[in-house]
């Protein structure tokens, strides 16, 4: 018995040495495909093409009735689509064709290539696909190219200057858009039915937005690379979806979506939200390419930020101002009157703001719970420092019940406790569904 053993324990040992070649998986099928490109699967469910040129459409070209799928002409790869679970297209092809690999529904993953200029109709329509990465360079977008998967975001870069109609269509999990180039136009059921869809940023060279381009969405935030005129200048966009359901539009923003800090790292609690504010113009950080995430925040920078999230609108009356340490060569100046304008933060007396005095953990949610739009339901919080006669009690009832905070310890809000940059932004991510415009 023990002879046994040592002989398994040394072929383990001697499988493990073996090179990462002699572990590749199996291939099952290959070719060459009439348009030239060369395929190949294998056993781990990875189809690869490569080659030079477009890839071929898999559609007869008299064909009318293009959700007929009997009518379609076959893929070579058409006895494994159902089980293809990564496409890997190499440098060289330039176009995915019709019809290319839709209803390959175990499909989550796709490796696009440089060169590539062109992603058919339908080309992965009905996939499973959980993330989207296209290429710089790619040119055009066919009709239901990317319909029905299941990624979260998307970033159309800025050499994009076709989206066909129904592109994105029933990507129910898709919650961002990015649109960096001067797109002719977004077509009628381009992101529709995206029910997810919260943030959308759009180019100032977009030539026009369908009325029906987001039906079915209800967006809380539009950031526009151009002035408000040209926004609702465009055709079709007075009365569209877009308008309609959009809570919040940001105009003459910069779009960037490829902002990083040198130093928050990827696993940090606070990383997605620091990028989603860095993202949306909320901050630029404290200086080039940091964030100082455990820097605490001023009321000055706390109403600014909550400012910026919800629209930097202008205030009301910009010329009466009634605090008297606040002056309008501040940053801060347009937004602590907005605050004060509607209630959101008051000052520490009739006349001051002390925009520079630390902002505490209960300050910053009790201003977030003024801004919601949003109440409580919980009848009491699990929060054992906060009374239930101090002026936060309910702002942090609010916070706990919408998973805004879940505090700095158990049963320990920390409500005098300074508040950092990165619970600041975290505490606004965690809230912008309940933000309401003001």
């Amino acid at each position: 018995m023990k002879k046994m053993l040592s002989i398994l324990v040394i072929l383990c040992m001697a499988f493990s040495l073996l090179p990462a070649a002699a572990l590749a998986a199996d291939v099952i099928a290959s070719g060459v495909g009439a348009d030239g490109l060369r395929w190949s699967y294998t056993s781990d469910g990875v189809l690869t093409v490569t080659g030079s040129g477009p890839m071929r459409s898999y559609q007869e070209s008299d064909i009318t009735m293009d959700w007929n799928i009997d009518q379609r002409v076959p893929t070579p790869w058409v006895r494994y689509a159902s089980e293809i679970q990564s496409v890997v297209i190499g440098e060289g092809v330039t176009e995915v064709g019709d019809y290319t690999f839709i209803d390959c529904r175990a499909l989550k993953r796709v490796q696009l290539p440089s060169t590539l200029r062109r992603v058919g109709a339908y080309a992965f329509s009905d996939a499973s696909l959980e993330s989207l990465q296209l290429p710089n360079g790619l040119q055009r977008i066919g009709s239901y190219a990317f319909a029905e998967n299941n990624f979260l975001s998307v970033i159309l870069p800025a050499s994009v200057t076709e989206l066909g109609d129904h592109a994105f269509y029933a990507c129910k999990q898709l919650n961002v858009v990015w649109i960096l180039g001067p797109v002719g136009a977004v077509d009628i059921g381009t992101f529709g039915s995206c029910y997810g869809l919260t943030d959308v940023f759009l180019s100032g060279g977009i030539g026009s937005i369908h009325r029906n381009g987001f039906t079915g969405t209800q967006i809380v935030d539009v950031y526009y690379g151009g002035s408000r005129d040209s926004f609702y200048a465009m055709t079709g966009n007075v009365y569209g979806d877009l308008t309609d359901n959009t809570n919040r539009f940001h105009f003459n923003f910069l779009l960037n979506p490829y902002v990083s800090f040198t130093d928050v790292a990827a696993g940090e609690w606070y990383a997605e939200s620091v990028l989603w504010a860095a993202q949306r113009g909320i901050t630029t950080g404290t200086d080039t390419g940091r964030f100082s995430p455990g820097t605490v925040c001023t009321r000055a920078q706390m109403v600014t930020f909550l400012w910026r999230a919800m629209g930097s609108a202008e205030p009301f009356f910009p010329n009466e101002n009634p605090f008297t340490d606040v002056n309008p060569t501040d940053y801060y100046y347009k937004a602590v009157l907005w605050a004060q304008e509607r209630g959101i933060a008051k000052g520490t007396s009739t006349s001051t703001f002390s925009p520079n005095n630390t902002v505490t953990r209960a300050e910053t949610v009790t201003f977030l719970s003024r801004a919601a739009s949003d109440f409580a339901t919980i009848p009491t919080i699990s929060f054992i420092d906060v009374s239930r006669d101090s002026y936060y009690y309910e702002a942090v009832r609010w916070a706990e019940n919408d998973g805004i905070t879940t505090g700095v310890a158990p049963g320990v809000f920390g409500p005098d406790l300074p508040c950092t940059r990165a619970e600041i932004v975290t505490f606004l991510n965690r809230a912008k569904m309940v933000l309401t415009a003001k």
